[in-house]
């Protein structure tokens, strides 16, 4: 029984020095708006960008390099790739775009405001723990809202950094409409389309 115990005991440490070693990501708030649907996605996307504003910088002090963050984020697999750009394509949408907001000063509520005035949006230095607001938005209404909290970070390649926004963009971006989970968790898992 001791030996057992021992044997656990380590696989629980092994676990824990593991997740501090990458750090761990906590959702801690999250809210889509009922005019969501993964077809807007698809649509604000339908150029293979989503146009992108970055505020605050989440690696240290300074200005940060928000193409560098925009550049390296990916999409959500259940979506056809697309790429993530500060400055709009030609013939990319514009009223469609995500809103990341690192270090706020406040926690936003995510509402409409954050869409329409990014810039207004107070931001503490970077260092540290990484608190993410972000926002997906179609014109000055939110649509998705996640707020994050995240371990540190040096650059856009840190694995925690990347772990960190795949987990949010997931968040941001689900497949389904949560009245569809619901509904496929009271039949049992069988989604009806």
């Amino acid at each position: 029984m001791r030996r057992h115990i021992s044997l656990a005991s380590l696989a629980v440490a092994a676990l824990t020095l593991g997740a501090c070693a990458h750090g761990v990501t906590t959702i801690y708030g999250q809210d889509t708006a009922s005019l969501y649907t993964p077809s807007l996605v698809a649509y604000a996307t339908q150029s293979g960008t989503l146009y992108t504003i970055v505020r605050g910088n989440p690696f240290g002090p300074g200005p940060g390099n928000p193409e560098a963050i925009a550049a390296s984020l990916q999409s959500p697999g259940w979506y056809p790739p697309f790429r993530f750009v500060t400055r709009p394509m030609p013939g990319s949408r514009t009223d469609a775009r995500l809103v990341l907001i690192f270090n706020p000063v406040d926690r936003t509520s995510g509402d409409d405001e954050t869409c329409r005035a990014p810039q207004l949006q107070q931001i503490r230095p970077g260092g540290g723990p990484v608190r993410l607001q972000a926002v997906f938005c179609i014109g000055s209404r939110y649509v998705s809202h996640v707020a994050v909290m995240g371990p540190p970070a040096s650059s856009p390649q840190d694995p925690a950094f990347q772990e960190m926004m795949n987990e949010t963009l997931a968040s941001l971006l689900p497949p389904l409409l949560n009245q569809e989970i619901n509904a496929s968790i009271q039949s049992g898992g069988n989604l009806s389309r």
